[in-house]
């Protein structure tokens, strides 16, 4: 895992905004990055199914039309409960959170499906509760490849 700070250097792969004052809408981004905006939910990758990623935690993940994703997400490491999972996916491109109610933490995923390796490669951030230190210390963020299980 790596601290928050450790990121900052990847803000400067990101299009640059046209208007200082402004940050970047994300659908602007996505024109930049795609050529163009973002759609509904495509639903035609095999997400559906059940994934591992490289430490064992495993996620059940539904995809209904319009991109609707749920399923369960169950840790390998630390607190091994099956927690729920909701996200959105469109074409290859996904985001789901999980919330692990039994230690106060939150963790998003964002990546895609690489239709190639037939993986899900994705970033993370894991929310813990604060020390007195401070709030960033309380974000970690990471790396995850799923295969299917």
């Amino acid at each position: 895992p790596t601290t928050i700070g450790a990121l900052v250097g990847l803000a400067s792969t990101f299009p640059e905004p046209d208007d200082r004052k402004h940050p970047m809408r994300i659908e602007r981004a996505l024109e930049q990055r795609t050529g163009q905006a973002p759609s509904a939910g495509d639903t035609e990758t095999p997400l559906t199914g059940t994934w591992v990623n490289e430490l064992g935690s495993t996620m059940q993940l539904t995809l209904a039309p319009g991109g609707n994703l749920t399923g369960t997400y169950q840790s390998a490491v630390g607190d091994t409960a099956p927690y729920p999972l909701r996200g959105t996916a469109t074409a290859t491109a996904l985001v789901f959170t999980v919330s692990f109610t039994a230690t106060g933490s939150i963790a998003a995923w964002a990546g895609h499906y690489d239709e190639a390796a037939g993986s899900i490669e994705v970033l993370w951030h894991l929310v813990t509760q604060p020390d007195p230190g401070g709030l960033w210390s309380a974000t970690i963020a990471g790396f995850d490849s799923f295969a299917p299980a």
